[in-house]
Parts: structure tokens; sequence; C-alpha cells
């Protein structure tokens, strides 16, 4: 996953590389990481924004690197988790 954050990623994917169903794959996933898979990529993807934004990438940029859709999206789930929009962190570099 890591290496394809920008990918779209399908939990059936996921479950199948495990030889699970997507229910059983989903529920032992949050029993062994505490999070949904999609909350742990979500979570995944803005740490690696944040790495990005700090190298001086722009924030348009970054969204595409990490896959979101559109940087609207991008920066709303960035505020949320930071507190913080992207383009703040590039003003602070």
């Amino acid at each position: 996953m890591i290496a394809n954050l920008d990918q779209p990623i399908q939990l059936e994917t996921l479950a199948n590389l495990c030889q699970l169903s997507s229910t059983q794959f989903q529920r032992h996933f949050k029993a062994k990481m505490g999070i949904t898979p999609y909350a742990w990529l979500s979570r995944l993807r803005l740490e690696q924004a944040m790495k990005l934004l700090k190298s001086g990438i722009s924030s348009t940029e970054v969204a595409h690197r990490v896959g979101f859709y559109d940087q609207a999206h991008f920066t709303k789930a960035f505020k949320v988790t930071y507190g913080v929009t992207p383009a703040q962190i590039s003003e602070c570099r």
C-alpha cells in the first residue's frame, strides 16, 4: 500500500491477497491495527503529504502524488487531520 499511495486501492484486492473475504479482512485489520483499512490508508497518505510539503513540493502536486482525486478534497482532509492547510505548511518552509 505504501508504494502505491497514488493508486486507488480496493478492499477486495487487499482481501484477496490475504485469501479472506472483504468482511473478514476488515475485521482482522481493525482488530490488529485499531482502525479501518480506509482510515489507515488515509493516514498514510496524509503523513506522506506532510513530508512532501515540507520538502518544497506544491500542494497540488502532493495531492496527486498521494492519491487524492482533487485539491479541495486533499485540503479538507489535511486540515481536519493537522489543523492547518497544506498552504500553511508550504509557507513555513
